[in-house]
């Protein structure tokens, strides 16, 4: 049965090998290093002068918030990386799980206009480590760029916001605010962790 099937099975390999180099993930043109708290504090303005409403990390804050994240092992490895052009300036950053199967994305921080080189790096990264797929919240300034890198998109549920003042729900729901994953309780895991 096996010898029958080659003359089918060889031209399936080779479609399937040319589509496999078509999902590929571009290798990027920037470059990268750790992204620590203080980093991401000193790019931070310049990534969100454009928006209205965004977090207000302070730099302890967000020391607790990387170490905590990364105890949470059962997500994966916390991947925290800014994204540098090649000649040094800051494009934007990202922060994720990086997961042999279903890499998680907390936050994806990019200058206007640069969110495709940022994701780039992210999914170029991830494939090179093992990731099957990788997966994040939708947010706005980032549809443009998915949209261009072959993503799927899909709806897996809502966050919960409760606010009294309809001006301030408004803006939460807007295209002005920026809240990740990271922002939330998305990240925790701590339960999932086994206790010794």
């Amino acid at each position: 049965r096996g010898r029958r099937l080659r003359p089918v099975w060889k031209p399936l390999d080779r479609l399937a090998l040319k589509l496999s180099r078509r999902l590929r993930p571009a290798v990027p043109k920037t470059r990268a290093e750790p992204l620590t708290a203080r980093a991401l504090l000193e790019h931070l303005p310049a990534l969100t002068r454009h928006l209205r409403c965004h977090a207000d990390y302070d730099e302890a804050f967000l020391i607790w918030l990387f170490r905590e994240m990364g105890e949470v092992r059962s997500r994966g490895t916390l991947v925290r990386t800014l994204v540098r052009e090649g000649g040094g300036q800051v494009l934007g950053w990202y922060v994720y799980y990086l997961h042999p199967v279903l890499s998680q994305v907390m936050q994806v921080a990019a200058r206007p206009g640069a969110e495709g080189e940022v994701l780039d790096h992210l999914l170029h990264h991830a494939y090179v480590n093992g990731a099957v797929a990788v997966r994040g919240r939708l947010e706005p300034h980032l549809l443009e760029a998915l949209s261009r890198r072959r993503c799927a998109f899909g709806w897996s549920g809502a966050a919960l916001v409760h606010a009294r003042d309809p001006a301030l729900l408004g803006l939460l729901m807007s295209s002005g605010c920026w809240l990740e994953r990271l922002d939330g309780e998305s990240w925790m895991g701590h339960h999932l962790e086994t206790f010794a």
